[in-house]
């Protein structure tokens, strides 16, 4: 029994990891992208609970603004 790889399957190569300048600024576009909307969701969210707050004008304005975006 001999370790060698079969006949039919081709030398394995090493993976090819492309690192040219503009995979690189399209990898940082996503990564800034992500960054911002993970930042500006929650601020989003609560911006939108204050306008229907002020919408309602009640004193269980906040109960309501919940309620109504989910």
């Amino acid at each position: 029994m001999s370790t060698t790889s079969p006949h039919w399957l081709p030398p394995a190569d090493p993976p090819q990891i492309d690192n040219s300048p503009l995979t690189t600024t399209i990898r940082m576009a996503i990564l800034i992208g992500f960054t911002i909307a993970l930042i500006s969701a929650p601020i989003m969210i609560i911006w939108g609970i204050d306008l229907v707050a002020d919408t309602v004008g009640s004193v269980e304005t906040i109960q309501q603004a919940i309620n109504v975006l989910f």
